[in-house]
């Protein structure tokens, strides 16, 4: 390998770590706000609907990514690597919506 050139695996993993950054960004951030304000536990059942949108994310990513992804990506260079993150940070606020609708709905039939 020459210089800094980034291998398609070395580009997968950082693609991925990008992606898991923007989910854990979106999980703890507001939690981070919420207890600066009032120190509070962390409730792992608000979270499970971001964590369970973001790992089908991944892995719909991870089975449709292929050669032309890695050089789209590497094309845009660290804007492919934010976008990742931004893709992360949304699926998961995604899959928090759906969970508060889900308990809206379990709330009514209560």
């Amino acid at each position: 390998m020459e210089g800094s050139e980034l291998t398609p695996q070395m580009i997968n993993v950082l693609l991925a770590l990008s992606y898991i950054l923007g989910v854990v960004a979106r999980v703890l951030w507001p939690y981070m706000l919420a207890y600066f304000k009032e120190p509070q536990s962390f409730d792992f059942e608000k979270v499970k609907g971001q964590v369970i949108a973001a790992f089908a994310g991944l892995i719909f990513a991870a089975l449709t990514s292929g050669t032309a992804q890695i050089d789209l990506v590497g094309s845009f260079g660290v804007a492919g690597y934010l976008a990742a993150f931004v893709a992360g940070f949304g699926v998961a606020a995604v899959g928090r919506e759906g969970q508060k609708t889900l308990d809206v709905r379990s709330a009514k039939k209560n």
